[in-house]
């Protein structure tokens, strides 16, 4: 049995690799102060705002309702609901186009307390 559900949705362009990022600090990601520019690392003009803890990979829809959207669905375990109340969450979507790595793009920083 699943206990509740971390619902996030994104708009990304049709096709676009979206990339839910979650950590768990705003301060310091690895030892290195936030914000970060991702420039270097070939993100121009895109900022990670969190922790980069944990990465998870979805495509943006292509048609319908989907078109354009990403939308990840993270199920927590029952056993696991009590242990993580009141845990802060940061989060932040990044995208980029694999056919065209010049777009790409972000979201502003998200903060979530798990209740």
């Amino acid at each position: 049995m699943e206990g509740p559900r971390v619902l996030c949705g994104g708009c990304a362009p049709v096709g676009a690799t979206a990339v839910r990022v979650l950590g768990s600090s705003d301060v310091a990601s690895h030892g290195l102060p936030l914000p970060q520019g991702l420039g270097p690392h070939g993100f121009p003009g895109i900022t990670l705002w969190q922790s980069a803890d944990v990465a998870l990979f979805t495509m943006a829809g292509s048609a319908g309702v989907d078109r354009g959207y990403a939308v990840l669905q993270v199920g927590m375990p029952m056993g696991r609901v009590l242990a993580t109340q009141g845990t802060r969450l940061f989060a932040q979507w990044l995208w980029f186009d694999p056919g065209n790595l010049q777009a790409h793009g972000s979201t502003a920083g998200q903060r979530f307390l798990l209740r």
